[in-house]
């Protein structure tokens, strides 16, 4: 479908002209910064496409898709740290590229965490990749998902979901793996389980920013309503899914006296710090604390002990974003549809009963 908005329009509105707004979305050299922010600017505000709202090279003669862009929101992109990352992300980077290959297409990978603070700097990033298609990864709130979906391209959620824009999403049964690991810590007969989650949002409510962890602590939540034990905020923790982050967890966790038995992760992450901190502070796992995560990504088989988790279906996460972004293209008026992949609980050593007082 044609863009109704072109680049004379643009020019327009920002008292340019057309060579020089061309000239802005191919990074020339000769255009001041203030002049290319004024045009991102108009462009953005007026509903600009982009060259792929006319003839986009990333699409064939016949409309399929030629290139997509695997984007990357991580929840440190507003800080100068540099973040550990989940090597959960690369599991599904490989999927979209396998099954991509598959089809044709190129795979574009681009972390946007900072590209997104502004609606100029995402449209012109985009613009310059000349992409027919985003598969949006991670947990960005819905303020970015407005402003990636605003580019005009189709766009699939991957590991994400939101109640309030319509879009076509992929994940894992977050809910019920997590109520598998709740299950199996519960036969063990632990009664004082401490749930190690991410970022909040400010509601009071203990709610998670990221939808796919907040589906893990719903599974928690209700898997003790199951077992009518009682839900203890003070066994709740919150990070920011980063390695050290599970290990200050826990050690809140632990300086707090409450009796706990065992930690269930929201990711194998957190796990991993988690159970660093039991190491140092003389506990055994499973034998004074048993842990369980979630993700089973390489590295929990190697931990000491093997780490128990949840294990995701992650290339076939990717490979299905890949999927649904190919029949998004194909039929751009369709019902969005979220695809909900099934996940196995994956019993090693790091579960055991609730010790003998």
């Amino acid at each position: 479908m044609a863009n109704s908005v072109t680049v004379r329009d643009v020019a327009r509105q920002a008292a340019v002209s057309p060579g020089t707004v061309s000239r802005v979305f191919n990074n020339h050299s000769s255009v001041t910064p203030e002049t290319r922010e004024r045009v991102l600017k108009v462009a953005s505000e007026i509903g600009y496409l982009g060259p792929y709202g006319q003839s986009a090279t990333s699409r064939s003669n016949n409309g399929t898709l030629k290139e997509l862009g695997f984007f990357l929101y991580d929840l440190l992109h507003d800080t100068d740290k540099a973040p550990v990352i989940d090597p959960f992300w690369s599991h599904l980077l490989w999927g979209v590229e396998n099954e991509a290959a598959k089809n044709g297409i190129k795979v574009t990978p681009r972390a946007i965490g900072y590209l997104s603070q502004t609606p100029q700097a995402l449209l012109s990033a985009v613009n310059n990749m000349g992409l027919g298609g985003i598969i949006l990864v991670g947990a960005p709130e819905d303020e970015i998902i407005i402003r990636v979906k605003a580019i005009g391209l189709p766009v699939v959620l991957l590991d994400n979901y939101s109640e309030d824009i319509a879009l076509d999403a992929v994940l894992c049964d977050n809910f019920e793996g997590a109520k598998k690991a709740m299950h199996l810590l519960i036969s063990y007969g632990h009664r004082r389980i401490a749930f190690i989650g991410g970022p909040l949002l400010d509601d009071g409510l203990l709610t998670n920013k990221c939808y796919s962890i907040q589906q893990r602590a719903e599974g928690y939540r209700k898997a003790l309503q199951e077992a009518h034990i009682p839900f203890d905020p003070d066994l709740f923790e919150t990070s920011n899914l980063q390695i050290e982050q599970g290990f200050a967890a826990c050690n809140r966790l632990i300086a707090r006296n409450l009796g706990i038995t065992a930690i269930f992760c929201s990711t194998d992450l957190l796990a991993t710090g988690a159970m660093k901190a039991l190491h140092q502070a003389g506990l055994n796992i499973p034998g004074d604390i048993s842990i369980v995560g979630f993700d089973d990504i390489d590295m929990s088989g190697h931990l000491t002990p093997a780490l128990t988790t949840i294990r995701s279906d992650k290339h076939g996460m990717g490979g299905w974003a890949v999927k649904t972004l190919i029949e998004r293209v194909n039929n751009p008026e369709a019902v969005p549809i979220t695809h909900l992949l099934r996940v196995e609980l994956v019993q090693r050593q790091s579960v055991g009963p609730v010790k003998a007082q």
